[in-house]
């Protein structure tokens, strides 16, 4: 006891960040570590460039916007690093983005300064494929979805080798041959994103293989129907996967008209349009441009079905976080946008009218606009704010040419940081597991508790790959063996 709270409190003299940092938080029930009912638990992070660190989990004792604050507050000033915050992450929940008492405002005002909103983007458009779902199937307030537990048990009869894709079935290869360039797009990019070094979780592989079958083709090493997993009407994931599963393999198994029609408009959006903006949504620096085309392609999507981008738009437009005066200019950061458009972009910035106002944290268009709208039509004179809320230097401005902008010393240091900015909140949701995995487990004492994940996390940073291995003698038999 005395060592972990030595080596929590030792931890905690020698964090001393220099970067700028965004705090993290996400609520969680658990049970209690002293008793058998259910509490609040907020993990609380800050991440930046090369650094991330679990300030805490505490126990709060509701889950309202001031509690949440007062907590985060309390932890970052436990950990002396006020100055070093400049920006939150976090889900978009009432309770974080409420305009009077949402966690998010009272954090700026108890540290007394502005912080960028850095809304979650994996939940913003978990949101849009939920209202999605619940067009083509309706609401229901059950927590498993009926269908899709019919499948998971029929799975064992199901013969894998049997399926159909889009191209067996007239109305998609209808709708397809009107978006044949998104077809083709989106089979390159989850090809590429695939048969690249990048490391994407089993769930996340799952949905780019099924995106490349379902559309026709073959995934880079294979096709593999994985078995149906959890079914959890908040599982978001699992709507898209279990859809495209069972649209799949519809001649094995028993569906009405109305649920094959919605399996089959659900997975044709999911595939032409979700799978690669779902899968971009962790780039800081590509967030602007990706948002805005992912808008105009629901928007367009209505020529295939109206419902559908209708559902979607609707839901978008709440959560046009990265489209806002202030977190626009990231668009100046992201290789994927060319030259010309950063030159329209700084010509914005410069015909903007002096304006000392705060800049709105999120922006408001109507859906009849959208496919007019440009990156440089949403930059005012307050996006200069987001250099001075995160201290950096904004000089390679000047140079009226982005070609140059690599040859000036500020522009490599401010990308640097700029794409260490964290736009998802998965970090917060691997602290709530870290807690589920020690909350009841070696002590109940609530102090303890917070120093024995701060021993954790020092230990998995000096070991990561820490395992048990037999000693093998150099020359032995047994070495013989291993080799």
């Amino acid at each position: 006891m005395k060592f972990c709270k030595q080596a929590a409190e030792t931890q905690k003299k020698t964090f001393n960040p220099s970067v700028p940092l965004v705090v993290h938080w996400d609520g969680k029930m658990l049970p209690d570590v002293t008793g058998h009912e259910q509490v609040d638990r907020l993990p609380v992070l800050v991440s930046g460039f090369q650094v991330e660190k679990l300030l805490g989990v505490p126990k709060l004792p509701n889950g309202t916007g001031e509690t949440v604050s007062n907590a985060v507050v309390t932890m970052v000033q436990e950990w002396g690093i006020e100055s070093q915050v400049k920006a939150m992450c976090f889900d978009t929940t009432a309770s974080n983005t409420g305009r009077k008492n949402g966690a998010c405002g009272v954090i700026e005002t108890r540290l007394v300064k502005n912080l960028l909103h850095l809304a979650c983007h994996h939940h913003i458009h978990e949101i849009v494929v939920g209202d999605v779902f619940k067009h083509c199937f309706g609401p229901s307030s059950g927590p498993e979805i009926g269908l899709f537990k019919r499948f998971h048990d029929y799975w064992p009869r199901i013969d894998r080798s049997q399926f159909q894709t889009a191209m067996d079935d007239p109305f998609c290869v209808e709708a397809l041959a009107k978006l044949v360039d998104l077809k083709v797009n989106a089979i390159s990019f989850a090809k590429d994103v695939l048969s690249s070094s990048q490391q994407t979780r089993d769930d996340y592989r799952e949905l780019l293989e099924l995106t490349v079958l379902f559309l026709g083709d073959t995934p880079p090493r294979g096709i593999r129907i994985m078995a149906p997993g959890t079914m959890h009407r908040a599982r978001w994931m699992a709507k898209l996967l279990y859809c495209m599963k069972i649209w799949l393999f519809k001649e094995q198994f028993k569906l009405t008209a109305r649920e094959e029609t919605s399996l089959r408009d659900m997975s044709l959006f999911g595939c032409l349009l979700y799978t690669k903006a779902w899968t971009l949504c962790p780039k800081p620096a590509s967030a602007p441009a990706n948002d805005l085309a992912f808008l105009k392609l629901i928007h367009q999507y209505a020529n295939v079905n109206k419902g559908i981008s209708t559902a979607a738009v609707k839901a978008f437009l709440r959560h046009l976080w990265y489209l806002s005066e202030e977190l626009i200019i990231l668009a100046f950061f992201d290789d994927g946008v060319n030259s010309n458009i950063k030159r329209n972009m700084i010509t914005a910035l410069q015909k903007a009218g002096s304006d000392e106002t705060k800049p709105p944290k999120r922006i408001e268009i109507e859906p009849g606009v959208i496919p007019e709208k440009e990156l440089q039509d949403f930059v005012t004179n307050r996006t200069i704010s987001f250099f001075h809320t995160l201290g950096l230097n904004a000089d390679f401005l000047t140079q009226a040419d982005p070609d140059t902008w690599q040859k000036c010393d500020d522009f490599p240091q401010a990308k640097k940081y700029v794409d260490s900015l964290a736009v998802v909140n998965d970090r917060a949701e691997r602290a709530v597991k870290l807690m589920q995995d020690f909350n009841t487990s070696i002590t109940t004492n609530e102090d303890q508790k917070q120093y024995l994940l701060q021993a954790v996390l020092s230990h998995r940073a000096r070991y990561p790959v820490a395992r048990k291995s037999l000693f093998v003698e150099p020359g032995s038999v047994a070495d013989d063996i291993q080799h």
